[in-house]
């Protein structure tokens, strides 16, 4: 476990020097977590944001909004949806490239 903290807290680190917004660095630093924690293949769902979402933004924010971020991290090739359930989207290569990390 301390190894995944560390690498928790290396991947907070990139991700503060990459090109994201703040809002858009919690959401990514909750998928890096979902990576580290689960299965990242099961993705992140809305439903999950509607209950966690004080928890993911340190604040309250809407669905909506969250869903705009986690389009526009689409577009950025950052995430992607899963195919098999169009509600849930996954971190791609592009992300780990973008925080330069190696994730063979």
């Amino acid at each position: 476990m301390e190894l995944s903290n560390k690498l928790l807290k290396y991947i907070d680190n990139q991700l503060k020097q990459c090109d994201y917004n703040n809002d858009e660095i919690h959401l990514l630093y909750i998928y890096s977590q979902s990576f580290l924690f689960n299965n990242i293949d099961q993705g992140i769902d809305d439903n999950f944001l509607q209950n966690h979402r004080s928890e993911i933004m340190g604040k309250k924010m809407s669905v909506r909004k969250i869903r705009n971020l986690l389009d526009s991290l689409e577009n950025r090739k950052i995430l992607v949806t899963v195919k098999k359930s169009p509600l849930k989207r996954v971190l791609t290569d592009e992300f780990f490239k973008s925080i330069d990390m190696d994730i063979s």
